[in-house]
Formats: C-alpha cells, structure tokens, sequence
C-alpha cells in the first residue's frame, strides 16, 4: 500500500516508501536494539502493563486520524511511533535474548552427547 503523500518524508523530490509512523517505529526497533545490546545486563523485561501504556498514544493517533477526528502532526507521528518501537524492544528483546539462550543451550547439550564439539 503506498503511503499518503502528506505523510511521507520526501527524498530528492520523492516520497519514501514508509509513512512518516512506520519509519519512526523502524527506526526506534533499530536504535532501540544497538542500545539493548549494549546495556543487555543491565535490561529487565518491561512489563505488559506498562508496554500498552506506552503504546497507547500511537494508537490513539493513528484511530484518531484515521476516523476523521483530526489529522496529526509529523511531530506526534515520529513522537508516538519511535515510542511505540522503543516499547516493544524493551518487550521483546530480552524474551528472545532468553528463548534463544535456551535453545543454544539444548543444542550444545545434543552436540556434547553426540560427540560433537
């Protein structure tokens, strides 16, 4: 779907493919995972009341928008998306970070059993 015009940012001339939201959230998930591997000791788990907390504005504007109720800022679009995308790096970074230690962890036991090293 291309993104309306008036949302886009514009290089040379041209709209981006991405809406001005959806570079925010991609943005945040980017900058928000080089911070999440440089702090990974010192990152808890965010908790789930306190993600939909956090992402709440970006849906509040983007069904307010969308519904006709008023349009929104490039300002609060970059604003709630990056928060958004910050929010779930905090969720979900360090779920994977385990979900992935655990399994490292099953396959070296299996390599060790197999003789494998």
């Amino acid at each position: 779907m291309r993104p309306d015009a008036t949302h886009s940012f514009y290089l040379y001339g041209h709209p981006v493919a991405l809406c001005e939201r959806c570079l925010a959230i991609y943005g945040a998930l980017l900058v928000g995972g080089v911070l999440f591997a440089r702090l990974r000791p010192t990152v808890s788990r965010l908790p789930l009341l306190i993600f939909f907390a956090l992402s709440l504005p970006v849906g509040l504007d983007g069904v307010t928008q969308a519904l006709g109720w008023r349009e929104s800022t490039r300002e609060l679009r970059l604003l709630t998306g990056g928060l958004f995308g910050l929010a779930t790096v905090w969720l979900a970074y360090p779920y994977l970070e385990a979900g992935f230690s655990e399994a490292r962890a099953t396959v070296e036991q299996r390599f060790v059993r197999l003789g494998i090293q």
